[in-house]
């Protein structure tokens, strides 16, 4: 009603009602998932069978025909040369296909390696430009990779296990859904204005590494994943 109302208006005061109203359930129906999974995972603690079933349950064609529908034609295609435009317009066709190989993917633990084949296009950044140390190598994966990254993510299984079993950091944004670089920036301004107001001594100190990804220690990142995975 409120949008209805807002769209018959299209006064300031009526969106805002509707948008107040919109986060409001919002919160509710993801709190109410997240108190399920929570009581789900407690209650088949003992039944490994149940829970395992549910928690490897199959994508379904759904699922995968409404991502289709929502890429972005304006992204740019990977190494198969295949339009994002291509993709979204054909997705009735394809969907059923693209289901049963991401899937057969999930259920065997393996991405297919065509999937992982990357176009890398250096990106200038600084300094001399007959440097090759002066560019970013960014990787255009293919767009059905990202599906299936999608699949993973959304479809209840990683971001469910690592959300109900509080894996994650308080403070963490990236890859979370209803969170953004602005909601890490209102974060830190927030804490800073109230060491403020308490009259404390506050400082931020920011961090850019060069390669960062370059920088992670292996021997010692691998084992903690394992522990957590």
């Amino acid at each position: 009603m409120n949008l209805k109302k807002a769209r018959k208006s299209n006064s300031n005061e009526d969106w805002a009602t509707y948008r107040r109203t919109r986060n409001i359930i919002t919160n509710r129906i993801r709190s109410a998932k997240e108190k399920y999974h929570r009581n789900f995972i407690y209650d088949n603690s003992h039944n490994p069978r149940s829970f395992w079933k549910t928690m490897k349950k199959e994508v379904k064609e759904q699922f995968i025909l409404n991502n289709l529908r929502k890429i972005d034609v304006k992204k740019a295609a990977g190494l198969d040369n295949t339009p994002p435009r291509l993709l979204k317009d054909s997705a009735n066709v394809i969907a059923r296909q693209l289901t049963k190989i991401i899937n057969v993917s999930l259920e065997q633990g393996t991405m297919p390696d065509d999937f992982k084949l990357a176009k890398v296009i250096p990106v200038f950044k600084k300094g001399q430009p007959g440097y090759m140390d002066n560019y970013r190598p960014i990787s255009v994966l293919p767009t059905v990779s990202k599906l299936l990254e999608k699949a993973v993510h959304d479809h209840e299984q990683l971001y469910r296990f690592l959300t109900t079993n509080h894996l994650l950091n308080p403070y963490q944004c990236g890859f979370r859904k209803y969170h953004s670089t602005e909601t890490a920036v209102i974060s830190l301004t927030d804490s800073i204005r109230r060491n403020i107001d308490q009259k404390m001594l506050t400082g931020a100190i920011f961090v850019d590494l060069r390669k960062a990804f370059d920088t992670v220690d292996a021997p010692y990142f691998w084992p903690s994943w394992r522990v957590t995975a």
